[in-house]
């Protein structure tokens, strides 16, 4: 769900955003743990130190997204589109 007034993503863990467009969104430090991005657009957004464990990234587009820090323990991940300007530095 998105805040109008910040332009920004409400911090919500087991929560659906399938097929949004979420470019260049700033989640730092978010709990996401459960969400679903099927088929999202998260190309350069800022998910540094963000919680994604158990989350479902398919199809999801990445170039140049910020996962410096984040947990991915247990996510699931598949036919993701990620760049050589992804970041993972990090990563759990």
């Amino acid at each position: 769900m998105r805040d109008n007034s910040r332009g920004c993503l409400q911090k919500r863990q087991d929560e659906k955003f399938d097929r949004q467009n979420l470019r260049e969104i700033n989640l730092q430090g978010a709990n996401l743990a459960d969400a679903s991005f099927i088929g999202t657009d998260l190309s350069l957004a800022n998910l540094q130190d963000t919680d994604l464990s158990e989350a479902k990234l398919v199809q999801a587009q990445l170039d140049g997204t910020n996962f410096t820090g984040a947990t991915l323990s247990g996510a699931y991940i598949q036919d993701w589109n990620i760049t050589s300007d992804t970041k993972f530095d990090g990563v759990r």
